[in-house]
């Protein structure tokens, strides 16, 4: 299972200079980051930035995951720019240790050839994220025939017990955000989901080990 720190973890301020400074103090797995475009450039910010330029471009972002050696959540705000993203891990060297969310769609499959995909739920307003769609959507994630194509990425409200167990019978992978509460991360890491992802990671690594001396 993947702990991702989420983007401002303990503090630190979402895609901020602080958060990367700060990676070995969560022990995670992963870093996440928010992408976003102007033109040719390619930065990080939650939000569409008034002055971009003082964002931090991405290429900067992956050179600072690249010293940290952890993986990255790249978490796509704009449609049909995982490829651009994609290219500039390739470059970077660290294809390898990228997974996406956000606004990746089943369509843009054809332009994934390294890292890991799980898909927001916006993609499965056809058939909705239910225990009862699950297996409807590991079969819509399998016509991709793409394996970086991983699973969903969905919010902790949607991942019931039920959804859980209905997704682990289904084979479907699943990644979960933002999950802080520790009586939520004790019960979400009981399912053993591919990801994760907290702004308290620290915790959630202290629980994981806590369980496993049991």
């Amino acid at each position: 299972m993947i702990i991702t720190a989420h983007g401002g973890a303990m503090g630190t301020g979402r895609n901020s200079q602080k958060y990367f400074e700060r990676t070995a103090d969560y022990r995670a797995d992963a870093l996440e980051i928010d992408v976003r475009s102007r033109g040719d450039l390619l930065y990080i910010s939650h939000l569409p930035a008034l002055f971009p330029g003082k964002c931090i471009p991405l290429a900067r972002a992956f050179d600072m995951v690249a010293e940290s050696g952890l993986m990255v959540n790249c978490d796509i705000k704009e449609r049909r720019l995982v490829k651009r993203v994609l290219d500039l891990a390739k470059s970077a060297g660290i294809a390898d240790k990228v997974y996406f969310t956000g606004a990746v769609t089943l369509e843009d499959s054809d332009d994934i050839d390294a890292g890991a995909v799980w898909l927001n739920a916006f993609n499965f307003s056809e058939v909705g994220v239910t225990p009862a769609s699950a297996a409807r959507i590991k079969v819509m994630i399998g016509a991709t025939g793409n394996p970086a194509y991983r699973g969903i990425n969905i919010d902790k409200r949607r991942a019931t017990d039920e959804f859980m167990r209905a997704a682990a019978a289904a084979g479907l992978g699943v990644s979960v955000y933002t999950v802080d509460d520790p009586a939520e991360q004790r019960r979400l890491a009981a399912f053993r989901p591919d990801n994760i992802t907290t702004n308290r990671p620290l915790e959630l690594r202290r629980l994981l080990e806590a369980e496993a001396e049991k």
